[in-house]
């Protein structure tokens, strides 16, 4: 898919920014093939892309506005680069004086286009870190972004002038395929968290950290996957039926009648062996005694006979 001029200018100035307010590099077009990228002595830079059978140009300068349709004038000054890691990365290349130039092209959007994406800056790029722990029901997931080894700013200008909330990206890996789980916004030293719900833990989780813009610098966009503590352990669960259940858990569960399976935790980070019903929710769900002394299920407790004095 291509962008119209008009639509290409209204990108420039807002980013295309993905729901909670994107904000790095330059998104130039969608779901663009064989990208280039040409940069002359000056700085500006010419990004070609084939759409819809069609070779399209759009020139972005030093400072200010992008120009669709637009080439170089002059020679292209630039070099292949490889010693930067860019993820995402189409294109990447190096002029005289020390800049890297890259083209990336990543899903931003979950189920919308790939957006081709432009940056230009010095050293190295982006980094973010990922972590995960337990916690509660779910998992945290935690971690810190930088550029330059300074946490990268709270708010990113777009080439119009508009300031955008800088955000990291946490998608989970279900089976081969990333889906989105949501953004959280970077705190002032660059650190960042979420709590992933029980419904939403993956195999690995990758975090996306949209590059700052500052000054003429459009620094790429970084990433970073790690795995999940919780869904490693969860691989742990064993599930009986509740005709091949020994004593004790025919004990555990006799206050629940409508239990029909025993589900085992043979990991500390889940929670203990618990009655479960695959027909309903409420009601007869508990946790098993343990070997040193019997324990109340803390479903719904078993109803208890009061003692009444006799007359």
């Amino acid at each position: 898919m291509l962008l119209s001029p008009r639509a290409l200018l209204l990108a420039a100035a807002f980013g295309l920014a993905a729901p909670a307010g994107a904000a790095a590099s330059i998104t130039l077009a969608y779901d663009a093939q064989r990208p280039a990228l040409r940069v002359d002595e000056r700085g500006n830079a010419e990004v070609s892309w084939t759409a819809g059978g069609t070779r399209r140009y759009l020139l972005v300068p030093p400072a200010g506005r992008v120009y669709p349709g637009r080439r170089l004038a002059g020679a292209d000054v630039s070099r292949p680069g490889t010693a930067a890691a860019v993820p995402f990365r189409r294109v990447l290349r190096r002029t005289p004086d020390g800049r890297l130039w890259a083209l990336q092209a990543w899903r931003v959007k979950p189920g919308g286009p790939i957006e081709l994406r432009f940056s230009r800056w010095r050293g190295k790029p982006p980094e973010v870190t990922l972590a995960s722990k337990p916690l509660f029901n779910g998992e945290l997931v935690f971690g810190r972004a930088t550029f330059g080894g300074r946490p990268v700013p709270l708010t990113s200008p777009t080439p119009e002038g508009k300031r955008l909330r800088s955000y990291v990206y946490l998608d989970r890996l279900v089976g081969s395929s990333w889906q989105r789980i949501g953004g959280v916004a970077t705190r002032a030293d660059g650190t960042y968290r979420r709590l992933i719900r029980a419904s939403e833990l993956g195999s690995r989780y990758r975090a996306v950290v949209t590059g700052p813009n500052i000054g003429t610098t459009l620094a790429p966009d970084a990433v970073s996957v790690g795995p999940s503590r919780l869904a490693r352990n969860s691989m742990r669960l064993h599930v009986e039926p509740r005709d091949r259940l020994n004593e004790l858990d025919l004990a555990a569960c006799s206050q629940f009648p409508r239990a029909d399976r025993v589900v085992r935790s043979r990991s500390p980070g889940l929670p203990r062996d618990r009655c479960e019903s695959t027909r309903a929710r409420s009601g007869f769900e508990g946790r098993r005694p343990s070997s040193r002394g019997s324990r109340e299920p803390t479903g719904v407790s078993p109803r208890r006979s009061e003692s009444r004095p006799r007359r």
